[in-house]
């Protein structure tokens, strides 16, 4: 047995001998290969290949299960928190229904569970007020996911101006110039977008009432130094880097202004929201993955969220809405 590895070995040396070092002679002795040598170096390799193990793929492939949260508070609205497990494209949302969801109020002391109902949704009537410290946490069978995250401050449109312009590459719009304070002692983030009330008169005599999310755009430098606002048609979100503290006037305008014939604006509510950064970041990150999915050519952005190996995001928020007809 002994002897028969050295051949071996001595045989698999004279394979790994560079080309250049072969003599011109190569019927020298000390690269001569023997017929019983040459079988010796074939059979060792087929019981190579014969100790490959082949892994089938398909359905046996173990799955890694993910979970996913999605919690916005707001002041003055009811908590609402959604949780479920994460499914491919093709499958059905997998929602849980049977989590103990938790809101803590750091500022008051008190504690609220947040009732569960179908789709994974969970809400509750909960004192949370401006700039309240909050602690949401989710158990599940596999552990606890719990954040802390702060309320922003309140926010307030002054006043809302609209009126008629053109824009190159748009036409003849609508515009809306919004005016509100900001806060100078928090670094504050933002987002805007319109809903308008809209009425259609049928054939039949009738007609029908609908609320609309309008597309919108601006050139305001806060929303420009957004990048992720290129990858937004329905919102536009943007910081007070530019204005910190200052009373600020900004102007977005309607991208798809046009109106069937039969279809009148009853009037538009101008939102504006005031965002914790976790939030933001969410927002601009979710617009972007869902942009680039119609994309053969990008590779989605990861949805960026801040619970860690969960998916979503648990985020506080202030609003004010004004009417304008």
């Amino acid at each position: 047995m002994t002897k028969l590895l050295r051949n071996l070995e001595s045989s698999i040396r004279i394979l790994c001998v560079p080309i250049e070092k072969l003599p011109r002679n190569i019927s020298d002795s000390r690269y001569s290969i023997s017929g019983a040598h040459a079988a010796l170096i074939i059979g060792f390799l087929l019981s190579i290949t014969s100790c490959v193990r082949k892994i089938e793929g398909g359905n046996n492939i173990p799955k890694i299960q993910a979970y996913f949260v999605h919690a916005f508070i707001c002041p003055d609205s009811v908590a609402a928190v959604q949780v479920g497990k994460v499914s491919g494209i093709t499958e059905p949302t997998q929602f849980i229904d049977d989590a103990l969801v938790e809101l803590f109020n750091s500022n008051k002391g008190r504690r609220w569970s947040l009732l569960g109902k179908n789709s994974g949704k969970y809400k509750a009537e909960c004192d949370v007020n401006f700039n309240d410290s909050v602690w949401v946490d989710v158990t599940l069978t596999s552990g606890k996911i719990s954040k802390r995250i702060k309320v922003p401050n309140a926010i307030k449109i002054q006043k809302v101006v609209k009126y008629n312009t053109t824009i190159g590459f748009v036409g003849p719009t609508r515009a809306y110039r919004i005016t509100f304070k900001d806060s100078a002692y928090t670094d504050n983030f933002y987002r805007i977008y319109l809903k308008q009330t809209r009425r259609r008169y049928l054939d039949n005599g009738d007609s029908l009432d609908w609320i609309e999310t309008v597309s919108i755009a601006g050139d305001e430098l806060p929303f420009v130094r957004n990048i992720y606002n290129s990858y937004a048609t329905k919102e536009i979100l943007f910081s007070d880097e530019t204005f910190n503290g200052l009373k600020s006037d900004l102007v977005v305008y309607e991208r798809v202004p046009s109106l069937k014939e039969n279809e009148i604006i009853l009037f538009t509510n101008v939102v504006v929201e005031n965002l914790n950064g976790d939030l933001f970041s969410y927002y601009n990150s979710r617009n972007a993955h869902l942009w680039q999915q119609s994309s053969i050519i990008q590779t989605p952005t990861r949805v960026q969220g801040n619970l860690g190996s969960v998916f979503g995001v648990i985020g506080a928020y202030t609003v004010d809405s004004y009417k304008v007809d």
